[in-house]
């Protein structure tokens, strides 16, 4: 990494980052020296001079200033030149140049482009863009734009505000997408194609200098300059453009699919609440409309969105995704590294796996939350202020790297620039620090941690592993495959992910939760919360006041001593409190509920249930639709709630059962002690074959 004035670089996988001075920057591939590929570089503040030579894989930030930044020959450059009124310059030399992602920034921008395969953003301001490569992408972006286009096989968007494209060249293949404004077009014909989407012509005036006024339908003009009628397809009358398959939406359909070519897919119409599937392919899609979803699908994909309450997802593919002025939108990038521009406030983005930029414009100061899930890769953010970070799945540290701030997050990171300045950084997440111990595949099993370390984390292991906590109150997260945790004494949080875990809570009021698999899971002493999801799991609460649930699967739970709360959720559960006054609830599915000693509360729930108080004043519950149910032993000390339910009673003396029966569903007294019956608050004895009331 470098600092200064004037810096001349040949070597390669580097960063430079500059000061806040007016800097002059040269990356040069030289035989001689190096070839000065896989290079970085952060201009900062100042007017900046930054010239590439011939190195391939470069990516320039300008940053504030007014920068003049120019590529002579390099491939794959990506250039952004931020804030300020930038210059900015691809040159085609000795067979360079292609496959450059250029993007203005803010300002009034010049921007002269000469390679192939180029995709171009103006940003906001008044930009003047010249192009010379074929196989472009242009979009001018907010302000009154000029562009001006040599190539063949090229694609412009305006942008919004009144903006001016020239063609020089009468037999190009340009594909022009109206996006609103009083646009001028001059010297569009031949192969030209206007895509208006759902704006529609009221009426044209042709003067005598070949100038042709269209009235459109939102009250706008649209006017082509030096046109001779030389056939320029408009909207309806679109049969081929050679670079995309085009697909339009004019009947108002509410999905749009894309082929597994690659496709141009526009939707400019303000109506909202569209599906837009770009499928395989290197797809362009562009929709003016609210309330859509976007989905690039497989393929390097281009997604332009100039409205608000959208979804944007990039799918697999290194792809660029425009949030042109989209407020409360949701950009997902997906797979790949992905370039993600977004000029609105209440954004949400989630760049995904892969080493992403993401450009965020001013106005979003406050509104704008990114996601970072560890292991997604190394991202770089601008514009960064006052928004916040949420990291999820790893523990995060920072530290100043010149103007920028580096957060590192496993072994990826995230390079906010320029955000060194700022007094608060607005991070939602796990802080690393000197109690935290990140178990990876190469830490030997057993891990015994020392006294100062509150949190374990062994979230990536795809190994077994055997945890045992220390006297604090410990968090431990387990790997995917079968592991041991004892948390030891404190207060502790224990998560056992996937695999077959056994998680021991020990002493303190800790919680538990296996995650999927066919866990174990112990409290130990304390009043403890075990939890578990998926698999036919055990659950022990031990000792203390605990809350026992297993979720799906056939569990097996035992409240332990204390008064207990026991939840089986799906599945054929087996429940018993043991001592003290526990509540146990089946759930749906055949449960079989023990309570144990103590006067307990059981509810078998949906499903033909088992159920038995044992000892204690028991209170049964029946609710309509749980099943058909059989309580063994009820006592005269014994309660049952029906919530009003009426019902018909049969006893057989020679089979010793007492059934009641309900419009849907029965419960049957086997092996009870009981003469007295205390049902919903009255008292019932048996008479003859049936309950009357006392």
């Amino acid at each position: 990494m470098f600092w200064g004035k004037y810096i001349e670089n040949y070597d390669s996988n580097t960063v430079i980052t500059t000061t806040a001075d007016d800097d002059s920057i040269e990356n040069v591939n030289n035989p001689n020296y190096g070839e000065a590929k896989n290079v970085l570089i952060n201009a900062g503040k100042g007017n900046d001079t930054i010239k590439n030579e011939y190195a391939n894989n470069v990516t320039i930030n300008g940053g504030a200033g007014n920068d003049y930044i120019s590529n002579d020959g390099g491939l794959n450059l990506s250039i952004n030149g931020s804030s300020g009124d930038d210059a900015i310059s691809n040159d085609y030399y000795h067979h360079g140049g292609h496959n450059a992602t250029i993007n203005g920034g803010t300002g009034n921008d010049y921007i002269n482009n000469n390679g192939d395969n180029a995709l171009i953003s103006g940003g906001s301001g008044k930009d003047y863009i010249c192009n010379d490569g074929d196989s472009v992408t242009i979009n001018g972006g907010a302000g009154n734009d000029e562009i001006d286009n040599h190539g063949d096989n090229v694609t412009i968007l305006g942008g919004t505000g009144n903006d001016s494209v020239e063609e020089s060249d009468y037999n190009v293949n340009t594909v022009y997408v109206y996006s609103g404004g009083n646009d001028t077009l001059t010297h569009f014909r031949g192969l030209g194609t206007i895509v208006l989407g759902s704006v529609e012509v009221n009426s044209s005036l042709r003067s005598s200098n070949g100038t042709v006024k269209l009235n459109l339908s939102n009250n706008k003009t649209l006017t082509l300059k030096n046109y001779l009628g030389e056939g320029v397809n408009i909207v309806s009358s679109i049969s081929d453009v050679k670079k995309f398959n085009v697909i339009r939406n004019p009947e108002g359909n509410s999905f749009i699919k894309g082929t597994n070519k690659n496709d141009f897919i526009s939707n400019v119409s303000s109506d909202g609440y569209f599906t837009i599937s770009g499928g395989k392919g290197n797809d362009y899609i562009y929709s003016h409309a609210y309330h859509v979803s976007i989905d690039g699908g497989a393929g390097n994909d281009s997604i332009i969105s100039g409205s608000e309450y959208n979804t944007l997802i990039g799918g697999s593919g290194n792809d660029t995704i425009y949030n042109d002025a989209g407020n409360a939108t949701k950009i997902l990038g997906g797979a790949g590294d992905d370039t993600i521009y977004s000029h609105g406030y209440d954004v949400s983005i989630d760049g995904g796996a892969g080493n992403d930029l993401v450009s965020l414009n001013a106005y979003s100061a406050s509104d704008v939350i990114i996601y970072y899930n560890e292991g997604d890769g190394n991202d770089t953010i601008y514009g960064f202020k006052h928004n916040q970070l949420s990291i999820a799945n790893g523990m995060y540290s920072t530290e100043k790297s010149g103007n920028d701030v580096i957060v590192t997050v496993g072994d990826g990171k995230i390079t906010l620039v320029g955000a060194a300045s700022l007094s608060k950084l607005n991070i939602n997440g796990t802080k690393a620090t000197s109690t935290t111990l990140t178990v990876k595949n190469s830490t030997k099993s057993p891990v015994t941690v020392g006294s100062a370390i509150k949190t374990i984390n062994a979230s990536k292991r795809t190994t077994a592993i055997k945890i045992t906590g220390n006297s604090l109150a410990n968090t431990i997260t387990g790997g995917s495959y079968n592991d041991s945790i004892y948390g030891g004494g404190g207060n502790d949080s224990i998560l056992g992910g996937t695999g077959n875990d056994k998680l021991f809570g020990n002493a303190g009021n800790d919680s538990l939760s296996g995650g999927d698999g066919a866990d174990t899971l112990s409290g130990g002493t304390g009043n403890d919360k075990l939890f578990d999801n998926a698999g036919n799991d055990s659950l022990s609460g031990g000792d203390g006041k605990d809350t026992l649930s297993g979720g799906d699967g056939d569990d097996k739970i035992l409240g332990g001593a204390g008064n207990d709360s026991l939840s089986g959720g799906n599945g054929k559960d087996t429940l018993s409190g043991g001592s003290g006054n526990d509540k146990l609830l089946g759930g749906s599915n055949n449960d079989c509920i023990k309570g144990g000693s103590g006067n307990d509360s059981l509810w078998g729930g949906t499903g033909n249930d088992s159920l038995w108080g044992d000892a204690g004043a028991d209170r049964f519950i029946y609710a309509e639709g749980d099943g058909k149910d059989i309580i063994y032993g009820f006592e005269n000390s014994d309660t049952l709630t029906l919530d009003g339910l009426e019902f018909t009673s049969s006893y057989s003396k020679s089979k010793g059962t007492l059934a009641l029966t309900f419009d849907e569903g029965s419960i049957t007294f086997k092996n009870f002690t009981a003469t007295t019956f205390h049902i919903d608050g009255n008292t019932y004895k048996i008479s003859g074959s049936k309950l009357v009331k006392k």
